[in-house]
C-alpha cells in the first residue's frame, strides 16, 4: 500500500478544515444504524450495516454500484415503507429514538429527515409554491410567514437572488442546477434536522455541482448531511466522515470502512478500500 500513497495524496484534495473537523472525539451522534439488513423480498440488499453520522457534518457513501447505498440512504427516512416485501431488521436510531416501529409516524419521521434526489424532480407549480410545499404539514401558517419561509429556504439554497424577481414563474423554467437547488430549498423549508442527498449533482453541469458543493458545506454548519456520491473527488472535497461499501459474495451491500475522510482517501486501512479509491476496481 505505501508504494500508492503518494499518488493517493496528489488525487484526492481533502480540504484541511474538514479533515481536522471530523477528529472531534466529542461529536454527538445524529443517526445510528445498528446491524441494519434490508430485504427485497427473499433477497439481503445491505447486510449488517453499523454506522454512526454525526450531527452537523457531511457524511459520505461511496461505493461501487450495487453496493447498497442508496438503499441504505433511503431506509434511513422510511422510504422503503411503500415498497411491497421489504423487511427491515436491526436498528435505526435519530438521536438514540428508534425510526422504526409501530408507534413511529413515518411522516414525522421524514419532516425531521429531508431528501434531495439524485435528478432534480420540482413539481408543475411555481417557484413559489414548490418551495411552500411542504409547509402545508405543519400547522396553519400565515401568509407572511410562509413568505418569510420561502424567502429564508431559497437564500439558504443559495437561490434567492436568482429567483426572487419571479417567484411566480413555472419551476420548470430553471436550469437543471437552479432546479436541483430548488429541491434543497423546498427540503429545508420544513425545517428538518438531516438532509439525505442520493447523487445530487451526478446529472449536473461543472459549475452547477460546484454551486451545490460550497451548498452542502454551509448547509452543514446547521444540517446534518449523508450524501451518496460516485464521485470521490466530490467525497474528498465536501465531507467529513466516508464510508467505503461494496457488494460481498452474496450480492449483499456491506461496509468495508468508514473514517475520517482524510484518512480514508490517503491512508486506507483496508486494501479493499484502496483498490477502489485508485480506481483498480470499479
Amino acid at each position: 500500500m505505501s508504494d500508492e500513497r503518494p499518488n493517493m495524496e496528489r488525487r484526492f484534495e481533502v480540504s484541511a478544515t474538514l479533515d481536522q473537523d471530523s477528529r472531534s472525539d466529542s461529536e454527538s451522534i445524529k443517526i445510528e444504524t445498528r446491524d441494519l439488513n434490508v430485504y427485497y423480498g427473499n433477497f439481503r440488499a445491505v447486510r449488517d450495516i453499523s454506522l454512526k453520522f454525526p450531527t452537523t457534518r457531511v457524511s459520505a457513501l461511496i461505493g461501487s454500484s450495487g453496493s447498497g447505498k442508496s438503499t441504505l440512504l433511503r431506509t434511513l427516512n422510511r422510504m422503503h415503507d411503500a415498497i411491497p416485501g421489504t423487511r427491515i431488521t436491526g436498528q435505526v436510531t435519530l438521536d438514540g429514538e428508534p425510526i422504526y416501529g409501530d408507534n413511529v409516524d413515518p411522516i414525522m419521521v421524514r419532516r425531521r429527515i429531508g431528501m434531495v434526489f439524485q435528478r432534480p424532480n420540482p413539481f408543475e407549480k411555481t417557484i413559489f409554491d414548490n418551495v411552500a410545499y411542504g409547509l402545508r404539514f405543519l400547522g396553519k401558517l400565515s401568509k407572511s410567514e410562509r413568505q418569510d419561509r420561502v424567502e429564508s429556504s431559497l437564500k439558504k439554497a443559495g437561490l434567492w437572488d436568482e429567483v426572487h424577481e419571479r417567484l411566480d414563474s413555472s419551476a420548470l423554467s430553471l436550469s437543471g442546477g437552479q432546479q436541483q437547488r430548488l429541491c434543497i430549498a423546498r427540503a429545508i423549508a420544513v425545517e428538518p434536522e438531516v438532509i439525505l442527498m442520493d447523487e445530487p449533482t451526478s446529472a449536473l453541469d461543472p459549475i452547477a455541482t460546484h454551486n451545490v458543493e460550497e451548498l452542502m458545506r454551509e448547509l452543514a454548519k446547521t444540517f446534518t448531511i449523508i450524501v451518496v456520491t460516485h464521485n470521490m473527488q466530490q467525497a474528498a472535497r465536501v465531507s467529513h466522515t466516508t464510508a467505503y461499501m461494496t457488494m460481498d459474495e452474496d450480492r449483499a451491500g456491506v461496509v468495508v470502512e468508514v473514517g475520517p475522510t482524510g484518512r480514508i482517501f490517503t491512508n486506507p486501512v483496508d486494501s479493499r478500500t484502496e483498490d477502489y479509491i485508485t480506481g483498480r476496481i470499479g
